[in-house]
């Protein structure tokens, strides 16, 4: 099977449900509406699907399988040493939502094995009750029942994602990863940086909310109502603040460039806060706060993937590309080329 290169586009084969979330809308394909069948666990990669060769001359294969719970798409070059770099790249709420959406949004570097798992509590990973159930858990605690569930959950299942696919592809078990995520997919790549032992050489988060009480704020707008602090969401503000957890974030992770990126024109989320937790990261990283860094993207929506494309957008607006800045830094700080022949367009 080939996969193609194509721009980011919305699947209009396909009926969506929408609901609107304050993290982000939660597109779900209706053919994803009800949850699979569980399926007995595994410490192995599981290949299902198919496999196949990414089109643009990148000679990278792409593989579907399963790690333990989670479904994961791989792109992976045909040649792979114990140095290729590992990339991890998880998708938002809203599109892009899928793995699928992502790859097209930001393509696989080439010279780089690079992953997109399936958040979860999304696509098929949503719980018994589908497309209901969630809209219930968005209503009655939207963080404890729903954002802060998908996140923690994505944190916890990294060091497993990591350590299978260093020991299926040969890579080395020393060198760091790097970590991508936009909007709640951003979140757990930074509560991964928290709370997770995987060594990170880079990470790169884009309009994301950087603590819960960003995303109470716009539950409480969209819902015009006072949010009920339960329990599990009390907890998970104080287990969930980029720039409260700042120290943690460095002494966990002492040399990790971390970019953290915001549209200017986000309907959910502004700058202020990216702005203290770059500074409160600096702070932190005493003699290497050069690499803790910020860029506000300019032009750019929620769902910057649509903004990216030169077809829905006037060529003369001087939009930022998300996807050419998050490659760039990865290329930088990992050390390979940016080939443009993987990248939107070829």
């Amino acid at each position: 099977m080939t996969i193609k290169n194509s721009k980011y586009s919305r699947n209009t084969n396909l009926w969506l449900i929408i609901i609107f979330l304050p993290l982000a809308q939660l597109w779900i394909y209706r053919a994803h509406s009800a949850p699979e069948l569980a399926e007995p666990k595994t410490n192995f990669v599981r290949k299902e699907v198919h496999s196949g060769l990414l089109s643009n001359n990148c000679n990278m294969v792409i593989e579907h399988i399963r790690i333990d719970d989670a479904p994961v798409v791989v792109a992976k070059p045909t040649t792979i040493d114990k140095d290729t770099p590992l990339i991890i790249m998880y998708h938002g709420f809203g599109p892009p939502a899928s793995p699928e959406e992502l790859m097209e949004a930001i393509p696989p570097l080439p010279g780089s094995v690079t992953v997109y798992p399936t958040l979860p509590l999304t696509k098929n990973r949503m719980p018994m009750g589908g497309i209901d159930e969630l809209r219930r858990r968005q209503s009655a605690d939207y963080i404890g029942q729903l954002l802060f569930p998908s996140i923690s959950e994505a944190a916890r299942e990294l060091p497993k994602i990591v350590d299978a696919l260093k020991t299926q592809l040969g890579l080395s078990k020393d060198k760091g990863v790097a970590l991508f995520g936009f909007s709640a997919g951003g979140a757990a790549t930074l509560l991964g940086l928290i709370e997770s032992d995987v060594p990170v050489r880079a990470a790169v988060a884009v309009n994301a909310p950087l603590n819960i009480r960003q995303a109470v704020d716009n539950w409480e707008k969209l819902f015009a109502r006072k949010f009920n602090w339960s329990a599990p969401a009390k907890e998970a503000a104080q287990r969930y603040d980029v720039a409260a957890k700042a120290e943690t974030v460095a002494q966990r992770n002492p040399a990790t460039a971390i970019l953290l990126l915001q549209g200017d024109k986000d309907e959910y989320y502004s700058p202020e806060p990216v702005k203290l937790a770059v500074s409160k990261l600096r702070q932190a990283y005493h003699g290497y706060e050069n690499e803790i860094q910020m860029q506000i993207l300019k032009n750019t929506t929620h769902h910057f993937a649509a903004d990216n494309n030169p077809a829905q957008n006037n060529p003369a607006a001087n939009t930022d590309n998300a996807s050419m800045v998050v490659l760039g830094w990865f290329s930088k700080h990992l050390g390979i080329s940016n080939d443009a022949g993987c990248a939107n367009g070829g």
